[in-house]
């Protein structure tokens, strides 16, 4: 049940009763006597709970897998003029890719359990031992594995001055493209273009030698046909003449048809002739213009080429200092990564030596085991579960808090807790943890889950212990304090008794501050130490 307002203490005082008899009217007077001493005083919100154990499950979480490192490291800066350049590291080929620990053959056996269910257990006893065969094996391989990625990082380190100095050579190319781009450019278009001018030439050559030709072919056609029509003339001439009476004429005629003949035969000829000629002068032009049109091609791809390659250009001379030092970056991180590498690997030879000590895995917890796992004869890859037991550093207490409480029991807030079993000890707690608001249908009240976990020393709590936790919402700072039963008010002055060390009791002013309703603050008067009493009267009956 919620105890509104509760005062509290950070500290409870051990109280020595000496009693002094006084016999006057049946009653006597006894003197509680308790010291000074020094804490915090607090004021808070209080519930009521039971505290639970949590449980915690102890593996064996070595990493026994074999040496993760790359089995090559590639370093690359294209764009060059001479390519760009590549710089393989080789010889790092111990282990495999990857930190598989399933498909690795390393195991260790277990050769005897040293605990039992039921049985208490604090951190560092010892729970099982393994076969010195299989802890031999396993720390020889993980010591090569750090030879290996030894290996590794020297190659790395050597390699990579190697790689910044050929890094240097590029940054050197890069910023020279600026000067020549252009240039190379001009002298590629150019090329292409001067083909393309060669080739229209080659052409028009050809057409013009086809058109000749074609011009020549039509002339002796031409004279072909007034040739014929002079041998026809002739011919006929020839037969309607007379011999005998017009001798002369025939004579004219035969001789006219002989050189009309001859005529004939030779532009008949030439006509072949200049036919073969033109078929031959078509093909060179038909081949000129498939020249001429491959070579514009060539011009077009040219100069698109000319012109990525002038942007590349212009880009890694504008950018030669960025792009190198994206290379030296990337080999720094291959440096990094293999320097990592190492570390791990030296780190999982020093765990091993650290959690197995002469064949022994010894227990990382305290408290009550609630199984043992492991069995003799069990083969331990990583995250095999050994023992699960108690946790008395997750003792927990969950509580329902009402909506207006909440503020003081904000995640992180401090709490005092106190345990029926043990009345005068105070366990210090925080909130870690805050659930889902419901509603309680009886009470109509907004409700939420608030656990707590302890801090300090917590081995002497057990499941289901009976807590009380005061969320604080005031706590003063170190001061020292008394019961506020010893201190006596007259007006607005303050007195308290105090017992010299001869056993005899005066009466000191004290100056007083912050109460948490049990205890109060002593601002002045008092010394840590000192021994208070107060007044006690008791009736006999």
């Amino acid at each position: 049940m919620k105890k509104a307002a509760v005062i509290i203490t950070a500290a409870i005082m051990t109280i020595v009763v000496a009693v002094v008899v006084v016999l006057n009217n049946n009653e006597e007077i006894t003197y509680q006597e308790t010291t000074v001493i020094s804490g915090r005083l607090s004021v808070g919100i209080t519930e009521s709970g039971s505290l639970d154990v949590g449980t915690t499950v102890q593996s064996f979480d070595l990493d026994i897998s074999e040496f993760s490192g790359e089995s090559t490291y590639t370093w690359s800066m294209g764009g060059g003029m001479g390519g760009g350049m590549n710089f393989a590291m080789p010889g790092a080929e111990a282990g495999n890719s990857g930190n598989d620990s399933a498909g690795s053959d390393r195991q260790l056996l277990v050769e005897e359990v040293y605990v039992k269910d039921g049985q208490e257990i604090e951190q560092g006893e010892p729970l099982l031992k393994l076969t010195d065969k299989s802890v031999n094996s396993i720390r020889t391989q993980l010591s090569e594995d750090v030879t290996a990625a030894q290996n590794v990082y020297d190659q790395m380190q050597t390699g990579g001055k190697q790689s910044r100095q050929e890094a240097e050579g590029e940054l050197e190319l890069n910023r020279l493209y600026g000067t020549y781009a252009q240039s190379e450019y001009s002298q590629s278009v150019i090329a292409a273009q001067t083909d393309v001018t060669a080739k229209e030439e080659a052409l028009t050559t050809a057409q013009e030698a086809l058109t000749e030709t074609q011009t020549d072919l039509a002339e002796k056609q031409t004279r072909l046909t007034a040739e014929q029509q002079v041998l026809a003339n002739a011919v006929y001439m020839v037969q309607e003449t007379d011999r005998e009476t017009n001798l002369y004429w025939w004579i004219i005629a035969v001789q006219t048809q002989a050189d009309a003949e001859a005529m004939v035969t030779e532009l008949t000829e030439e006509i072949e002739v200049l036919s073969e000629q033109i078929v031959t002068d078509e093909q060179t032009v038909s081949d000129a213009e498939t020249e001429l049109e491959l070579a514009n091609k060539q011009l077009e791809t040219v100069t698109v080429q000319a012109d990525t390659q002038l942007k590349k250009r212009n880009y890694q001379s504008e950018n030669s200092q960025e792009i190198y030092d994206i290379a030296v970056a990337q080999r720094n991180f291959d440096e990094e990564k293999a320097r990592i590498d190492l570390e791990e690997a030296e780190k999982k030879l020093a765990d091993f030596d650290t959690v197995i000590v002469e064949g022994v895995i010894y227990s990382a917890y305290r408290g009550l085991i609630m199984e043992t796992i492991v069995a003799v004869d069990d083969v331990l890859n990583q995250d095999t579960e050994l023992i699960e037991l108690n946790d008395y550093d997750a003792i927990t207490i969950t509580l329902s808090i009402e909506e207006e409480d909440m503020a003081a029991a904000g995640l992180g807030s401090q709490a005092n807790i106190t345990v029926a079993a043990f009345p005068n000890q105070v366990f210090r707690g925080t909130v870690t943890e805050i659930g889902a608001a419901t509603i309680d249908s009886n009470t109509n009240k907004t409700l939420t889950d608030v656990t707590v976990t302890l801090e300090g020393t917590t081995n002497t709590l057990y499941q289901d212990m009976t807590a009380e936790v005061t969320f604080i919402t005031e706590e003063s700072a170190e001061v020292l304090y008394v019961p506020n039963k010893a201190i006596e008010q007259d007006g607005e002055k303050y007195y308290i008794k105090v017992q010299e060390e001869n056993g005899r009791i005066i009466t000191k002013e004290i100056a007083v501050g912050f109460t948490d309703g049990i205890n109060t603050e002593i601002i002045q008067g008092l010394s840590e130490g000192e021994t208070i009493v107060w007044e006690r009267q008791v009736t006999n009956r």
